[in-house]
């Protein structure tokens, strides 16, 4: 039975390289190949059976063989293996790209914000939007939790310079705000 190596990491964040050594004595090469494709970022380094790199997605726990083909000094070939267990966990979303406000045409206490999504979901999808909207002057803030990419905010005042703040939300966590552009409800 092949021996069993446990590594782990988060999404875009470079894993410790993990060595798999399965050599023989008398060896003149080794060269290393791994069964399933791993995350994407990962690799295996051929020829030092290194795996290294960034993912960019998130796995559950996952065993990979790898494979030593060693040539002797003989000409002849051997070849060992060895199992890898591999998990990679997500991390909470960066920050919305952009989210922009607009004013519905006759409406005084409603705001659409487009959400634009942000650049990296953390390995694991986006399951909501926060929008918060805050008058720049003293007053009561809204919220708004949506799964798209749409928020409506109702309840605001009329004639009233908002500020809105978007996050995204996913398994891991909350990520970082974004902020809209300032915008203004149309008066009553």
């Amino acid at each position: 039975t092949p021996s069993t190596t446990t590594a782990s990491g988060s999404v875009n964040t470079a894993i410790t390289p993990v060595t798999i050594a399965l050599t023989s004595s008398g060896s003149v090469s080794t060269v290393y190949s791994i069964t399933g494709p791993l995350p994407a970022g990962l690799s295996i380094d051929s020829a030092t059976g290194t795996i290294s790199g960034t993912s960019s997605v998130a796995i559950n726990p996952t065993q990979f063989t790898i494979t030593a083909v060693t040539t002797l000094s003989s000409g002849a070939t051997t070849t060992g293996t060895t199992v890898i267990t591999l998990g990679i966990s997500p991390v909470a979303p960066s920050a919305p790209a952009a989210a922009i406000a607009s004013i519905p045409s006759g409406s005084s206490t409603t705001a659409s914000i487009a959400i634009t999504a942000p650049t990296s979901n953390g390995g694991d999808p986006v399951d909501t939007y926060t929008v918060t909207v805050v008058p720049v002057l003293p007053g009561l803030s809204v919220n708004a939790t949506t799964s798209t990419l749409t928020a409506s905010v109702t309840g605001l005042q009329p004639g009233t310079q908002y500020n809105g703040v978007v996050t995204a939300t996913n398994s891991a966590g909350t990520g970082s705000a974004t902020t809209t552009t300032t915008f203004i409800t149309n008066p009553a």
